[in-house]
Order: structure tokens, then sequence, then C-alpha cells
């Protein structure tokens, strides 16, 4: 999504992709929309590339939804004509944003699912749209999806909650998961004085001892628990051993990201882009595990205008991905 805030995103994605970079410019009367993982979600149905549409438009959090999910969509018309445009619901209101398509995402392949297993998040009384998930149950591919509890969060997306990066082909399963844990926060904090300053000179700037005593607060101690109970359900229903999980540094205040949620990145290939925490020891925190399954990082600064308006690197782009052979 290109407006002149989110300008230094598409430009560091353009100069360090490996792959070409589209960027669709909003009208600036809905520039504060720059949340384009939620229009679509890219599929492949009979080896031909497909994109869902249009579950945003009756959103009643404050936020326009209709004009980017139109824009989206003429985008694709007109540009990559080969992509089939599909609307698998309508719209419905008092959904928050359960509906949006950064809670709408897939494993790897796992037993039982060679083409890998749906996930998404659900929120108290909300899951994702009826319509769209009796769609995907149709495909008899991917389903019947795993719900994972992100009640613990404002937004509620399984994409805060989990993500994927490749791993050496012959180690283990040939990738591995990324969850938040406050526990790795902390460790990267440890040894810190407690006066030093972090996220210096951005919104929310704070010291060691702060981000400390968060990490240890009542919060963070539901977190973890609603995070263990993640990791066993991982575990019965996609065979993820902790193993195979990557911890990334987390922390969260209201079920708002304090540090830019490293689950929330960018794949491409062997290149991760990373929401940049701007704080030297989360960065090494972050770089050493994703760097050892040899991964390239890259550290973009999306502090504004995503992190500071409860998303990520992820939530604001979108990515076509070729169907891998079977092997």
């Amino acid at each position: 999504m290109e407006t002149p805030r989110t300008q230094p995103l598409v430009e560091a994605l353009k100069r360090l992709s490996p792959v070409p970079v589209h960027a669709i410019a909003n009208d600036p009367a809905h520039a504060s929309d720059v949340w384009m993982q939620d229009t679509a979600e890219f599929a492949v149905r009979d080896g031909k590339p497909v994109a869902l549409l249009g579950l945003r438009g009756k959103h009643d959090m404050g936020l326009t939804c209709g004009p980017l999910d139109q824009l989206v969509e003429t985008y694709l018309a007109e540009k990559l004509p080969s992509i089939e445009r599909l609307k698998v619901g309508e719209p419905k209101a008092g959904r928050r944003w359960i509906d949006w398509y950064g809670n709408l995402e897939v494993s790897p392949p796992v037993p039982g699912f060679p083409e890998g297993r749906i996930l998404t998040g659900k929120q108290r009384e909300l899951s994702f749209h009826p319509e769209a998930l009796a769609f995907l149950e149709r495909q008899k591919a991917q389903c019947p999806p795993v719900f994972i509890d992100v009640s613990w969060l404002t937004i509620g997306h399984v994409d805060e909650v989990i993500s994927f990066i490749p791993a050496p082909e012959k180690d283990r399963k040939g990738w591995r998961a990324l969850l938040p844990c406050p526990d790795t926060a902390l460790l990267a904090l440890a040894n810190l004085a407690d006066d030093q300053p972090a996220f210096v000179g951005k919104r929310g700037e704070t010291t060691v001892g702060k981000l400390k005593a968060l990490a240890q607060n009542a919060e963070q101690k539901k977190i973890r628990g609603a995070l263990k109970a993640t990791r066993e359900q991982l575990k019965a229903e996609l065979g993820i051993e902790q193993e195979d999980i990557v911890p990334v540094p987390a922390l969260f205040e209201n079920g708002l990201a304090v540090i830019p949620n490293p689950v929330n990145s960018l794949v491409v290939g062997k290149t991760v882009f990373v929401p940049d925490p701007c704080f030297t020891p989360l960065r090494r925190a972050l770089a050493s595990p994703l760097s050892s399954l040899g991964l390239t990082v890259h550290f973009v600064d999306i502090w504004e205008p995503y992190h500071t308006a409860a998303g990520e690197l992820h939530c604001g782009t979108n990515a076509l991905r070729s169907k891998p052979p079977r092997r």
C-alpha cells in the first residue's frame, strides 16, 4: 500500500526484495487504510491463481474499508488479469476485524494435509467469516481449519500469533514456526541497565526497566498461558514440536504489541523482512536464530504508520506465491 507515510516501506521492499514489488496507491482521502494483507487472500485452485476478496466493507470500528478493497480488485483486473477474482461472502457488520484476511493463513504441509492446513483466529464469540470458511471447506484440501485462541489480542488475527519460515530441507521439517514469546523478550533485556533507553526517538520511547516490568505483569502471565495452550494445540493438530518453534521477543499491552511483533514478518523465499524493533539487543535476539537457518534478514522500520496503528509489516503487504511442486 503506497501513501506518503508508507513510502519508506515501499522503497525498502523494492530495493531489497528478490522478486518484483507492486505498489498500489490509495486515494488520499482514505490513506489511513494501509492494510493490504487484509484486502485479499491469494490461493491456487485447479492449478490457477485466485484471489479471495471483499469481506471488510461493513467494518464499523472507525475505518472506511470499501475504497481500498475496490482499488485492489480493480488493480488485479487491470494489471494481473490471469488471477481469478472471487467474492466468497458478503461483508457483515459488527465483526470488528475478525473477517479480515490477516486472520486467514495456512501451514506448510503437515501429516494428513499435503497442501497444508488452514489456520484462523477465534476471538471469544467471533470466528472467521462463515461463508468464506464454507467455501474453503468445499475445496476439500486444507480443512477443517485450526482455530487458534486470539482472545487475548485486541485485533485478533492469526498472523499476530504464528507464521512460518523456511529451514534447511534436511533439518527436521524444512520449516519453522515463529511464535511470540515474552520470556524471549525478557531474556534479551536481562543484562541491560534498567535506565537504558529503548525505542529512542519513537512514539512509545521507554526504558529497559519499564519493559522488564511489563514482561512480568499480569497480562504477560495470561499471554504465556494462552501461548502454552496454543503450542499444545499445534502439537496435537499439526504435529509441531517444540523444536519446530522459534520463540521471538514480544510484549503486549492491552492486547497490542509493544515491541514490533516479529511474527508479523514477510517471507520471500529465503529472505525475511522483519519489523525493526528499533533497539539493538532485540535485533540481535531476532537475527541470530533466523540467520542460523540460512535466511537473509532485513529489518524494516515500520514504526510509522504500521506499528503505532496496531499492525506490522505483514499487515501492510500481500504476496502472490507459486505452488511448490510435490515431492
